[in-house]
């Protein structure tokens, strides 16, 4: 039979497990960085657009984030013919932040070597390398309308599943934090269970 003292000491215990959690889970997203210190190193991922242009996505290397100040990217690329193109500055695009392009047509096709520079808001030089290939020659047949009706029902079907999108961009600790809650529901419902037999 449990006793009024052991109902006092799992309350006690069940109390002293969900405060320790709890404080765990504030000193851990208390030593996080807030979002809007960013700064150090850069990081530059740069590809093709598939008709010569330059495409350049620029975040911070610390924790991914998009660059929101404006970036001075440079591109200066040689191909494997010994062809020189630039440097040519980019500029931002409209696809999002942290997003630069050059000119569609930029290289041509082959093997470039590419020498990314910034100097603001932080220095960062890179080389990368990347194959442009001339685009497919459009053949003179009707594209299938059924199918890029379907691709665009399923793209409308995704952007507006709640699921989806809210979950995509959740920070962890928010999870964390949904745990612990969720522990300590849980503990106090076996507690109440426990007093009440």
């Amino acid at each position: 039979m449990i006793t009024q003292h052991d109902q006092r000491r799992w309350t006690t215990t069940a109390l002293a497990v969900l405060a320790t959690l709890v404080f765990a889970v504030v000193a851990w997203a208390a030593a996080l960085p807030p979002a809007a210190a960013h700064g150090g190193d850069l990081q530059i991922d740069v590809g093709t657009d598939g008709s010569g242009g330059v495409d350049a996505v620029v975040v911070w290397a610390a924790d991914g984030h998009p660059v929101e100040e404006t970036v001075d990217v440079t591109v200066k690329a040689v191909s494997d013919d010994g062809e020189e193109v630039g440097p040519v500055q980019l500029t931002s695009a409209s696809e999002g932040v942290g997003w630069y392009r050059s000119e569609a047509g930029l290289l041509g096709e082959g093997h470039w070597t590419l020498t990314v520079r910034a100097t603001e808001p932080s220095k960062y030089k890179s080389k990368t390398e990347l194959d442009v290939v001339a685009p497919p020659t459009p053949t003179a047949e009707p594209a299938d309308t059924d199918d890029v009706d379907e691709a665009a029902a399923e793209t409308a079907a995704d952007a507006s599943d709640p699921a989806s999108t809210a979950t995509a961009g959740t920070p962890a600790w928010v999870w964390i934090a949904v745990g612990v809650v969720v522990v300590g529901a849980a503990v106090l419902i076996l507690v109440r269970r426990r007093r009440s037999a």
